[in-house]
């Protein structure tokens, strides 16, 4: 039995005591609060366990039978530096926690793929991540005809992109000296980040911080603005991907452009996307998700975690009369974005009150990400030399994995060029529409880049017509009449009363609307079902987003009210 199954059993007034104890002194039982991106992971993990989505894979292509043993070894001495890739989650009371782990030993799975399909390769090795019950990291070796694959799956809960740049550079190193015979454990951290999560408790009452907030309260008005989506008959959550394949001289291309433009290669393809995206929307504001370092200290640089922010911008075409006049305002916006970016991304969802929905964002559902060479300055689809061995190390995208967005662009910077991924959500978009829309960024690009202005009528109008607009379908709520609702209704008011500490709300507001936000949401969940056997998921908090909802679910589904039978462990 694990620590969160034994918290579970716990008597309620023993969890209510662990609490307190935890939050007085949580590192005195090497119990950690989780940062505001982690809390945001942990929320979407309990939406649905079996999501693939924030699950990132990794593969290292050998060219030679390179030992399994040696290459657990290298991963198990990473894990050990790291101690957020030994890191488990619970809650108690409904608020998680993190601890971290003593692993004795790393040992990957081993899969004999000489006779394997591609497909059937990717099925077996895309591994689901239990955060609540195992370490974040599972490793495969897998055996092919002329070489062998090490592949990781990584929880997101545990990194951003840059920790895969540190964790690259320092398996290097081991694999170097291992073959050297000079390996040895990598040291222990002098800064880890669990010290970021420390520093973060004190930022929020910053005067500076509050500053930040209100620059975003300004500029985001808390709806959600996209292109209206409407969800496919029978739709199936998963990602696919259209690509453009990497291109050298269309990078040079790009390069000298924004140079020209004293601005970036990245704003210069953001602010494409944004144009095309209006188009789309006839000619309405279009919000895009970005995520941005977030490291703000020579320490965080070499720290694996989760340190990723997301900010948010608005394409904002409506009063610009030329493509010139648009890219200054998105490349003023971006030095505005970054200079406010280390508030994170959940406290502003929290201050602008914005209505959670389970098939989106808060605030948007397109994303745009650009992996420079920075990033993966230590190797990123290049080939690495260790004495005879070589090692190419890459994303290991699945065509099984879950998507959580309804469209995302993804531009790499390799060495064989630009390449650009348009990854989307199967139950809103066709291969068609994604081709389509590939073309049209492309095409929309190469005219940038050639000088045309496309924001002249005989260049927007090529592209109005080409991407139906669609309309959100909204799912209602089937009502219920059943004669105890007042009473539930009077009780689960106490609930939320106690949860949200005040009671300026009525029987008909939603729950995110009066205050309440990803962590206090567990908190309601564990006291309805502590109070009511009706198996209150996550999900349904989405659904049935107000008391006199909440009550009709529960009386629908029979839900009587429990008695205190916990059993008693003896943890503190």
């Amino acid at each position: 039995m694990n620590l969160s199954e034994k918290i579970a059993q716990l008597p309620l007034h023993k969890q209510k005591e662990m609490l307190k104890k935890v939050q007085e002194n949580g590192q005195k039982y090497r119990l950690y609060t989780l940062s505001p991106q982690q809390s945001r992971m942990w929320f979407l993990y309990h939406l649905d366990k079996e999501d693939t989505g924030y699950i990132s894979r990794f593969r290292f292509v050998i060219d030679t039978n390179f030992e399994k043993e040696l290459l657990d070894r290298v991963m198990g001495n990473l894990i050990e530096r790291h101690k957020i890739m030994r890191t488990t989650y619970l809650s108690i009371e409904g608020i998680p926690f993190q601890t971290w782990n003593d692993i004795p030993c790393f040992s990957s799975k081993f899969l004999d793929g000489r006779r394997m399909s591609e497909e059937e390769l990717d099925r077996c090795c895309l591994d689901m991540i239990y955060i609540d019950s195992e370490i974040p990291v599972k490793a495969w070796y897998v055996q092919r005809e002329n070489e062998v694959w090490y592949v990781l799956n990584i929880h997101h809960i545990a990194h951003d992109g840059w920790s895969i740049g540190i964790l690259l550079k320092e398996f290097y190193e081991q694999c170097e000296g291992l073959l050297s015979d000079e390996v040895r454990k990598p040291a222990s951290m002098d800064y880890d980040y669990f010290d970021y999560i420390k520093e973060l408790k004190e930022r929020k009452t910053l005067i500076r911080s509050r500053e930040k907030m209100a620059y975003w309260k300004t500029y985001l008005d808390g709806h959600l603005t996209g292109i209206p989506l409407e969800k496919k008959e029978n739709p199936e959550h998963i990602a696919e991907n259209v690509y453009v394949l990497p291109n050298k001289e269309i990078e040079h291309h790009i390069h000298d452009f924004a140079k020209r433009n004293k601005t970036s290669t990245y704003n210069v393809l953001l602010s494409v996307l944004l144009y095309l995206l209006e188009i789309y929307n006839d000619g309405e504001n279009v919000n895009v998700g970005m995520p941005v370092l977030n490291r703000e200290s020579a320490n965080q640089l070499n720290t694996v975690g989760y340190f990723s922010n997301t900010v948010v911008i608005k394409s904002g075409v409506q009063d610009i009369k030329n493509y010139g006049d648009y890219l200054r305002r998105i490349t003023d916006q971006m030095v505005s974005h970054l200079e406010n970016a280390n508030i994170p991304f959940e406290w502003i969802v929290d201050e602008l009150n914005v209505p959670r929905l389970i098939d989106h964002n808060p605030l948007f559902n397109m994303m745009f990400s650009m992996q420079g060479k920075n990033l993966m300055k230590n190797g990123m689809g290049e080939c690495k030399k260790i004495q005879h061995h070589s090692f190419r190390f890459s994303p290991y995208y699945s065509r099984y994995r879950t998507t959580n967005f309804a469209l995302m662009l993804t531009v790499v910077e390799t060495t064989d060029g630009i390449s650009m991924g348009f990854s989307y959500a199967r139950e809103y978009f066709t291969k068609s529409d994604m081709i389509q829309m590939r073309d049209d960024y492309v095409e929309l690009l190469n005219l940038v880049l050639n000088g045309a202005d496309i924001f002249r009528e005989e260049y927007r109008s090529r592209f109005v017509q080409r991407f139906r607009k669609r309309t959100c379908s909204e799912n209602l709520i089937s009502e219920h009449n059943v004669t105890d609702r007042l009473e539930t209704e009077n009780e689960i008011t106490e609930l939320w009363a106690d949860i949200l500490g005040h009671r300026q709300f009525s029987v008909t507001q939603p729950f995110f609307n009066v205050g309440g936000n990803s962590i206090n949401s567990f908190q309601l969940l564990k006291k309805l079902n502590d109070k009511y056997d009706a198996s209150v998921k996550m999900a349904h908090l989405f659904e049935y987003t107000t008391i006199r909802q909440i009550a009709e679910y529960i009386s629908s589904k029979n839900g009587n009210r429990k008695e205190d039978s916990s059993v008693q462990i003896h943890m503190f």
